[in-house]
């Protein structure tokens, strides 16, 4: 493949990678799934990509895929911090409930 190729499928892994970024600042968690999905795909085609194989790349493709990577790791932490605090607005929905409970089995 060559690296126009190379530049339309590193277009559609980015692309894919901006549509799950949007899903995970909207919080729009049934579709994180899918779109995760979608850009792990476009991401191992990328990476299949005769042109990456070739032992002279090319450095502004592998700053491309620098680049991918970083915010790739950007949005996952970004998405482990939204389910952290799921996890801690659960608990205390949880914890709240329980006393809840207790205060109306003492008034009864």
């Amino acid at each position: 493949m060559t690296t126009t190729g190379f530049n339309q499928q590193y277009e559609r892994c980015k692309q894919a990678l901006e549509r799950f970024e949007m899903c995970v600042q909207q919080r729009n968690w049934s579709a994180v799934d899918q779109l995760a999905s979608a850009y792990a795909a476009a991401l191992q085609s990328l990476l299949g990509d005769p042109v990456l194989s070739v032992s002279s790349v090319k450095p502004e493709l592998l700053l491309d895929l620098q680049a991918l990577s970083l915010k790739h790791r950007r949005i996952i932490r970004q998405l482990s911090q939204h389910m952290r605090q799921t996890e801690e607005d659960i608990a205390w929905l949880d914890q709240t409930s329980r006393k809840l409970e207790h205060t109306r089995s003492a008034l009864r």
